[in-house]
This record gives C-alpha cells, structure tokens and sequence, in this order.
C-alpha cells in the first residue's frame, strides 16, 4: 500500500476508484482486524468496542448483517444485533476484505468529523437512557446518533479537503453548517447520506436519521423513527455548542437546545432541560474517552477544554 497523500489518504496503487461501500478506514481498524482471531471468546467485544467509536466501521457492521437479514426486518437497530448476526463468518467477512482507502485524519476539521459523531452519538444515548418509554433504546439511539453524518464521511471519502472548507465558516448551529456546505460547494450531507445508505442497504428506521435529522422529510409524529430523530436533532445541537470549547458555557446549552431544535420531546419531558447541562459535561468525558481509542491526536478543541 502507497504512503499517504498530502491530504492523509493512503490508496491503493492499484485501485484508481472507489467504490459505494468503500469509507474511510482509521488505521486502528486495520490493525485490530489484522491482529483479531474471529475465533476466540473476546472478538465479539473486541470488534464491537470499537465500532461504537467508529462510525465506518459500524456502518461495515451494518452492511455484512444486512446480507443475513434483510433490513426491512427491523433487526437492525443496534450494533450489538448487527453483530449477533454476522457471527464468527461475518467478522472473518470483515477481516478479510480488501482496504483500499486508509485516511490518516490531519486537520481539525478531519478529526472534527470523528469526535462530532462521538458526541451525538454519547448524547443521543445519555437522552435515550433519560426518557423511559419513549420507545427508542439507548443501544439504537447510540447507533443512530454515530452514523447520523453518513453523508459527511461520504464528502470526505471523496474529496478529503471539504471538511476544511466547511469549517472554515465557523458554523456553531446544525443549520449554519448546512449553510456552510451551500457556501463552500459541498453536498447537502443529510440528502447524501440518505441516498448512499439506500445503495448499501441500511435499515429504514436509520435512512430516516440520516435524512431527516436537519428537519427534511419528518416522519409521523409519535412514530419510533420520529422520536429517534429528535433524539439525534438535540444531541446534534449539544454538540456543536460543547464544540465551542468552553466548558464553564455548557450551562447555557439547555436555552440553546430550546431555541435551535424545537422538538415535540421537550414538551413531554419538560424535566429534561434541566438535565441538558449535565447530559452535556457527561459527553464531552465520554467521547473524549472513546476518541482515544481512534489514535488520531489531540483537536484545537481538547486545547480549548484544557485551558
């Protein structure tokens, strides 16, 4: 395999093109599929660790169980079912399939993409865990909240700079950084995403996340994918506001919340404004803990929370 580009991508020499299902592959997932032995007790907790940190892997996951099961079965909701499903020949499956796109993230703005889906998926989870009987579990609210910007990973895959462009407007709003994309010429991620989920056949409850969670084409309210993507949409807007890097703010981030993401969750759990603060300093350990894992280096955001 050829050393990585200017951009931090390593490509295949021999392979010019990528495919659908080809993202962008950490080499930390390189190195433990290399080194995993699907046989043993601990492969299952070993490959599932990390594909809750991983949102590429988890789509992997997702696109090996839907051969098994199709996904309008409903199964796949969790990446502990996905994984219960693959078995033992799926995780060979994964072992054994060719990398032919190996990003090595170097920019804040490429990491960025890593550690935002850590915290809404975090957040997404800590909301889940918070509104007994909302019927989403915290297991699907975490997946959904790891591979919500499919789409972003989509544009980075194929142009490694556009997360570059993108942050260089400075958006602090999910709807600034739809913005942002317009202005610097790059795909409506939400609209991509959806579409490059149904060529690889994930599961329609996660397609309508994909899609849906910047307020297009919202399901029927009450339904499970509606109430997953309020979920989603409020652990969107946690994170970008802890993005900000003031951690003696996160105070502010229920008023925040209320004022970007008008969502029918907050009329029937009043309660949970007043847990936002709380759900927010708790993310922000979390996913800094799980980033870890990934072994792509410090963001101008630990600087910041370190200060």
């Amino acid at each position: 395999m050829a050393g990585p580009n200017d951009d931090g991508v390593c490509r295949d020499s021999g392979d010019a093109t990528t495919a659908p299902g080809d993202f962008p592959t950490l080499p930390v997932v390189v190195s433990l599929l290399a080194a995993l032995q699907p046989d043993t007790p601990d492969s299952f907790d070993q490959v599932l660790a990390l594909a809750r940190c991983e949102p590429c892997l988890a789509i992997d996951l997702l696109q090996q169980a839907g051969r098994h099961d199709p996904p309008e079965s409903g199964y796949l909701d969790s990446l502990e079912t996905a994984l219960s499903r693959i078995g033992v020949a799926g995780i060979r499956a994964l072992i054994d399939r060719p990398t032919n796109v190996v990003f090595s993230p170097g920019t804040d703005a490429q990491k960025l993409l890593w550690l935002h889906s850590l915290q809404v998926a975090t957040a997404s989870e800590l909301l889940a865990e918070r509104t007994p009987g909302g019927g989403v579990s915290p297991q699907t609210a975490r997946l959904a909240g790891l591979v919500h910007d499919l789409g972003r990973f989509v544009s980075y895959r194929d142009d490694p700079l556009a997360p570059d462009r993108v942050d260089a407007f400075g958006y602090q709003t999910p709807d600034a950084l739809q913005a942002a994309e317009r202005y610097s010429s790059t795909p409506d991620h939400a609209a991509l995403g959806e579409q490059v989920g149904a060529q690889l056949g994930l599961p329609p409850l996660l397609l309508q996340v994909i899609g849906g969670h910047h307020g297009a084409s919202p399901p029927a309210p009450g339904t499970r994918a509606a109430r997953l993507i309020e979920l989603v949409r409020i652990a969107d807007t946690i994170s970008l506001h802890c993005m900000q890097g003031d951690r003696s703010q996160l105070n502010q981030v229920a008023a925040i919340v209320e004022r970007v993401t008008a969502v029918p969750m907050l009329e029937h759990y009043p309660a949970l404004l007043q847990d936002l603060p709380s759900i927010a300093e708790r993310t922000v350990e979390l996913a800094f803990a799980d980033f870890e894992r990934l072994r792509i280096g410090r963001t101008r955001y630990h600087d910041l929370c370190d200060a």
